[in-house]
């Protein structure tokens, strides 16, 4: 599955741009149900639109996501 194919698929979710470069991008992706909230930081590899989900939801940077994934 392509990160495309998973925002379409989600349709009605948000994802957030965070940080990007020339080979990757950096989504936020929140997800809320009653008091439960959670983060997934999602590293899109800019040529085949493929993705990996990186540990740490705090980080704010490609970079920082580089080192956790």
């Amino acid at each position: 599955m392509t990160f495309t194919e998973l925002q379409q698929a989600n349709s009605s979710e948000m994802y957030l741009y965070i940080d990007g470069n020339d080979e990757y991008k950096l989504y936020k992706h929140v997800w809320e149900f009653r008091s439960q909230r959670s983060v997934t930081l999602y590293l899109v590899n800019v040529k085949d639109d493929s993705f990996q989900q990186v540990n740490n939801s705090r980080v704010k940077t490609v970079a920082g996501a580089l080192k956790n994934v």
